[in-house]
C-alpha cells in the first residue's frame, strides 16, 4: 500500500471512494435523498479544486487503484479547540475496511501535522459512527465535545475528538 499526495488524474477516483463509502457507512446516518444525489461529476471537480490549491490530500493507492483518502487542514477557526489543525475526511473503499489503512493515513497526517509545527490533531465524525469512533479511541483520540455537521442543508450531531499525543501516535 503506498500513501502518497493526491494528483489531478485522482480527482475521478477520490470521487468514488467518497461516494462508495458514504453511502455504505452513513446508509443509517444520512439522508437517503442526499446520498443517492452524489454525483462523480461534482465530487471530481471539488477533489481538483482541492488538489490544485496543493491541500494535503492523501491516497492510498493499492496497485495503482485509489482505495482510500484523507484530508488534513490548519483549522483556526475554533478558538477553544486545544489544536488548530484537523483531518477533516478520512474514508476507505468498503471493500477495503479492516486492512489497517485508515490507521495508516491517520498516522501519516499526525506525521504531517508535527512538522508543520503542531503537537495534536482534531478529528470530527458523525455522532452515531461508531466503528471510527472506536477507531480514533484505540489511537489514542480523546472526547473533545458534541455538536453538528450540516450535509445538504441538515444538521447531523457529530462528536469532535482530540488526538493530543501525535509523537506517541506516530511512534507506534
Amino acid at each position: 500500500m503506498l500513501i502518497r499526495l493526491a494528483i489531478d488524474s485522482d480527482a475521478v477516483p477520490l470521487a468514488q471512494v467518497k461516494i462508495q463509502s458514504w453511502r455504505k457507512g452513513y446508509a443509517n446516518i444520512i439522508s437517503a435523498e442526499h446520498l443517492s444525489s452524489l454525483s462523480i461529476e461534482v465530487e471530481a471537480e471539488k477533489f481538483r479544486t482541492r488538489i490544485e490549491q496543493g491541500d494535503h490530500l492523501l491516497v492510498a493507492d493499492s496497485n495503482s487503484k485509489v482505495v482510500a483518502y484523507s484530508l488534513w487542514m490548519p483549522y483556526p477557526f475554533n478558538e477553544d479547540w486545544p489544536h488548530k489543525n484537523m483531518l477533516a475526511s478520512l474514508y476507505v473503499l468498503p471493500e477495503y475496511e479492516g486492512q489497517g489503512i485508515a490507521t495508516s493515513l491517520i498516522r501519516e497526517n499526525a506525521a504531517h501535522s508535527l512538522s508543520q509545527g503542531f503537537s495534536g490533531m482534531m478529528i470530527g465524525v458523525f455522532a452515531e459512527n461508531a466503528r471510527a469512533k472506536s477507531l480514533y479511541i484505540h489511537l489514542g483520540a480523546e472526547f473533545f465535545c458534541s455538536g453538528t455537521f450540516e450535509v445538504g442543508g441538515i444538521p447531523y450531531p457529530d462528536e469532535i475528538y482530540a488526538f493530543n499525543d501525535l509523537l506517541a501516535l506516530t511512534a507506534r
